[in-house]
């Protein structure tokens, strides 16, 4: 009697998540998992159920991310814009010299979306603003695909017992985005300046929280004193005008703003904490620097908020604030031999500084930890230009809705 063959199990299939069943003892196993790229867990949960109850589980893609975090893999979420088509798109690009690049097709992009990145990454998750408003907010993950549309704001008036709200049109919007450690929670807070028919600003801000899927006014006492209206010399109201992009540090959302009619830069915090704007005092000896929008970048640089500071002969000065005490120390600075106009695109995680050199359309990196002071030129086509990067670690959290194939 010839003696039955016993079918050997596929080394994939795992019925049960136990170390009987596999070579491996279980936790090595799960760690082994977490080291591994999005793309490749995505595809694993495929394999069984319990591979897919155990990739999806709020631990698995705890333990996930903190490899992540803790990873040497670099990588830069961006916005891409080709100057000569001026088709518009969203990549990630991996690598020392960026030259490896995905593009991320989601539906809600088209070649001419006018859209901009809110902030930076937070736990692999990125906010899109996809109107000038601010009214059509997507909250996606890169990495997994993962995306939805946000509830529409409910500031669109500044305030209906005001008399003629309605001669009131939003002049523009400022938006900020981030992680809140503290309530394991991720909030947008949006502020709108209301422009009236006799010449006088009106701000209002609101805030959104992934908890409780909602909008919510933030209380006009909450509003520091340099929110509220200033006057110029003909006498018109003129608020604290936030400029440039938000960046986002241990729950606390920064932004750059002028103070108008000098054009003198602060910088706002928003604790997403007691939800309260603060004035973050700025480095000394910096009267004489002329604030443009290509002379400065407030940035993350290796988990520390950074201003840096475009001086003369396309010296960068980059000032790093102390998280403890907030004080401030000019680091070093970076020196480039590209004659013509230069500025900060954004920062990598490992403390990379990327510039474009905007004359002839090229793209720059330093690297912080070389310490040559040596800047070396991207292979990025010289037709695409990098409009907002951003530091991105890939990460499992979801968004709970559609997912992109």
């Amino acid at each position: 009697r010839r003696r039955r063959r016993r079918r050997r199990r596929h080394p994939r299939a795992i019925h049960t998540m136990s170390s009987s069943n596999s070579n491996l003892p279980i936790d090595i196993m799960i760690d082994i998992l977490s080291r591994l790229p999005v793309k490749s867990l995505v595809r694993f949960t495929s394999v069984s159920r319990n591979w897919y109850a155990l990739i999806k589980s709020p631990s698995f893609i705890a333990q996930h991310l903190n490899q992540s975090a803790h990873g040497t893999n670099k990588c830069l979420l961006a916005k891409i814009c080709n100057y000569r088509t001026q088709n518009r798109g969203m990549s990630l690009l991996f690598n020392h010299t960026l030259d490896e690049s995905v593009n991320l097709d989601f539906p809600f992009l088209n070649k001419k979306s006018d859209f901009c990145i809110v902030g930076g990454s937070s736990n692999g998750l990125a906010c899109i603003n996809l109107s000038p408003g601010g009214f059509r907010l997507i909250l996606c993950n890169p990495g997994t695909r993962q995306f939805r549309q946000l509830p529409i704001c409910k500031l669109k008036y500044p305030n209906y017992q005001l008399p003629c709200y309605w001669d009131f049109h939003i002049d523009r919007v400022c938006l900020g985005f981030g992680f809140h450690p503290k309530a394991n929670d991720y909030k947008i807070v949006r502020i709108v300046y209301y422009f009236g028919w006799f010449d006088n600003y009106i701000v209002r801000a609101e805030v959104y929280a992934t908890s409780t899927d909602s909008w919510r006014e933030i209380n006009d006492v909450v509003l520091p004193s340099f929110f509220d209206e200033e006057k110029d010399d003909d006498g018109d109201d003129i608020p604290c005008d936030i400029s440039g992009s938000s960046v986002v540090l241990r729950g606390v959302i920064y932004w750059g703003a002028y103070i108008l009619p000098e054009n003198d830069l602060i910088i706002v915090s928003f604790d997403m904490d007691d939800e309260a704007f603060r004035e973050v005092e700025m480095p000394l000896g910096l009267d004489e620097v002329v604030w443009d929008e290509i002379s400065w970048k407030l940035t993350n640089l290796k988990d520390e908020l950074a201003l840096i500071i475009c001086s003369e002969h396309q010296l960068f000065d980059v000032w790093v604030m102390d998280k403890y005490d907030r004080s401030w120390t000019k680091k070093f600075t970076v020196g480039c031999e590209e004659n013509g106009e230069i500025m900060v695109v954004g920062c990598g995680r490992s403390g990379e500084i990327l510039l474009e050199y905007r004359t002839y359309i090229k793209h720059l990196l330093y690297d912080i930890d070389t310490n040559n002071n040596k800047i070396k030129v991207l292979p990025i086509p010289r037709d695409l230009v990098l409009s907002k990067v951003c530091a991105y670690i890939e990460s499992l959290v979801p968004v709970k809705t559609q997912e992109r194939p």
